[in-house]
């Protein structure tokens, strides 16, 4: 009985770690994703431009069934007094850098020409440029 104690308290250790390491990488590479260029105005950060754009913004790191890692970039946009949801999904590759994988607004996905126009209102928005 005393070994199977033992056993349990080691498993449930194991698990504790897990979840907290898990934590901290994900901590880490959101961090490490706010202080990147972004790629469409490069003299911004991506914290700096998100923050000026996006109002209640959360940032989450996850990862796919398949092992993919993610960033999910959430806020909303006023415009006219009405708020609307956005979702920007960032893949975290293996070399380091964060590669654009889709847009949600309203809940919905959205095709090219409109992830590429609110790209630059984003960019616009944040810099003036």
């Amino acid at each position: 009985m005393k070994q199977l104690s033992l056993n349990l308290a080691a498993l449930g250790f194991l698990v504790t770690s897990s979840v907290a390491y898990a934590d901290y990488t994900a901590e880490l590479e959101i961090d490490r994703m706010q202080d990147t260029p972004f790629k469409e105005c490069s003299d911004y950060t991506f914290r700096q431009v998100m923050n000026n754009f996006f109002t209640e913004l959360t940032w989450d790191y996850l990862t796919s069934d398949w092992g993919r890692n993610y960033i999910n970039i959430d806020g909303y946009v006023e415009e006219e007094g009405e708020k609307f949801d956005f979702l920007l999904q960032y893949e975290v590759k293996s070399d380091g850098t964060f590669e654009f994988n889709a847009m949600e607004f309203l809940g919905k996905a959205k095709d090219d020409s409109f992830i590429i126009m609110m790209l630059d209102k984003i960019c616009y928005h944040s810099t003036g440029d």
